[in-house]
Order: structure tokens, then C-alpha cells, then sequence
């Protein structure tokens, strides 16, 4: 008998932001997914399942690294403007919704108890997107080759070293996800079953909207450095859930009608 389930799942994990910088790399911090979703099985043991949730992505990262770029100054002379990053840490913080299309297969141990996997895609759009530094200072300088002189410490020319902390928005594009979970079915009731699995998203796409990496004078974000050009997040965790077998209720109240 086909078999229609809406469900219901919550899942927290690792959900990481990982950057291409060499540096300390990040740390990920624990966040979570919601979803509603409906599942179709159009073979006993195979079916399709969409919805929409929410997740959550975190990360810590610290940069100690050097970067510049040619400019111009304001007497049309040439010059390298150079930024040295000194231990400076930033929080970042997205909120993604997302749809998934995934192809699931089910099958049974005994008349109880099942094994259920997914895998498919999983578009997610941010709605959330935003940083605020933590600690360290970054300092930037003016190096003209032709007379082999760095300038620094002249904040009216924009050289100077900056330990302020900062806050505000990221630039960043949505994200195709390839998903994948893998759990068992616990019978509740007649009509509703337990899910206790655990999944893993990976992001297939660079996240990183800008790509303008030149200093404005303006803080942008960590993200917003040259040593930074690539950013995709990923997770793993487990999940609980609860499916609802949604065809067999819709049949038995068709039953009654009938009767």
C-alpha cells in the first residue's frame, strides 16, 4: 500500500562556515534545523519527500595573516596598501530556509521497526546573515616601492591600527546542499512513528557574494579579506522527528464516510 507521512524533525549538530583561509581555521559551534515536510512512498519501499525548515550555521575565525593591493593615493603617486591581521577573531552567524527534494528508501526489520535513508538536494536561502568581531587588532600601512618607505600610524591617510570591535552584515549568495540522513522508525501509536537517525549537509557552492576585497576604509567582516575567497558550510548531527502516516488516516476517515 503507498503510504503518505508528514513529519515533523528537529536536529542539532556541528553546522560549520569553512573558509579557504590557512590560518587557525574555524570553530564551529552547535546549531539546529527544523522542518515540516511531506513524504510519498509511490513503491513500498521507495519515495520522495519536500518541505521546508530552517538552519542555522555558526562559526568562529581567527586570522593572523598579511594582505595588500595597488592604489593610488590622493597626489596620483603609486603605492601597495598592506593589512596585517594580528590574532583578529570574528563571530559569524547565517539563518538559512530551506527546501529539500530527496529520494528515500524504507525498509522494514519486522512488522515494527524500519530503517529509512535519504539523499537529494537541499536549496537554502539566507534570511539571516551577519558577523561581529571578538578580539584582536589589525593595522594598515602605505608602501611606496619607489622610495622603499612604509608609511603607518597616519590615521588621516587611513593607516593606522584599528581594535575597535565591529558588527554587521554579510554579503552572501543562497546554497545548494547535497543532504543525506540515514535513521530507524520507532512505532508510537497506529499512526505515528518515531524517527532517531543522523543527517549531513554539504554545501556545493561558494557562499561569498562580494568580490570587491579592496579596504574602503569601512569595516565589511573577515569575509570581506583577500585572504578569504571562498566560504561553504556544512553539517552533521542527529535528528528526532515525528511521521505521521497521513494516507492511512485519510483512508480509514474515507472508510467511515462510506460506512
Amino acid at each position: 500500500m503507498k503510504k503518505g507521512y508528514i513529519h515533523l524533525d528537529v536536529g542539532s549538530g556541528y553546522h560549520n562556515l569553512l573558509s579557504n583561509t590557512l590560518n587557525e581555521g574555524e570553530k564551529a559551534a552547535f546549531n539546529y534545523s527544523v522542518s515540516a515536510c511531506y513524504s510519498y512512498f509511490f513503491r513500498p519501499q521507495w519515495g520522495i519527500q519536500t518541505g521546508i525548515g530552517l538552519q542555522s550555521f555558526e562559526s568562529t575565525s581567527n586570522l593572523t595573516a598579511s594582505s595588500g593591493f595597488p592604489d593610488v593615493d590622493t597626489d596620483g603617486d603609486n603605492y601597495d596598501f598592506r593589512i596585517k591581521y594580528n590574532n583578529w577573531k570574528e563571530r559569524q552567524q547565517l539563518l538559512y530556509v530551506t527546501v529539500p527534494v530527496e529520494l528515500q528508501y524504507l525498509t522494514y526489520f519486522n512488522d515494527r521497526y524500519g530503517l529509512m535513508m535519504s539523499a537529494g538536494l537541499k536549496f537554502a536561502l539566507p534570511v539571516i546573515h551577519k558577523y561581529a568581531t571578538e578580539s584582536g587588532t589589525f593595522t594598515t600601512t602605505g608602501y611606496y616601492n619607489k622610495w622603499n618607505l612604509e608609511l603607518y600610524d597616519l590615521p588621516q591617510h587611513g593607516f593606522s591600527t584599528f581594535a575597535d570591535k565591529y558588527s554587521g552584515s554579510l554579503s552572501v549568495r543562497p546554497v545548494l546542499f547535497a543532504t543525506a540522513d540515514l535513521g530507524g522508525l520507532i512505532p508510537v501509536s497506529k499512526y505515528m512513528d518515531l524517527y532517531v537517525g543522523a543527517y549531513v549537509d554539504y554545501g556545493l557552492n561558494n557562499i561569498l557574494k562580494s568580490t570587491d576585497k579592496h579596504w574602503t576604509g569601512v569595516y565589511n567582516g573577515m569575509w570581506a579579506s583577500s585572504e578569504i575567497s571562498s566560504v561553504k558550510p556544512i553539517a552533521f548531527g542527529v535528528k528526532l522527528g515525528l511521521y505521521f502516516n497521513f494516507l492511512s488516516v485519510v483512508n480509514r476517515i474515507k472508510l467511515g464516510l462510506k460506512n
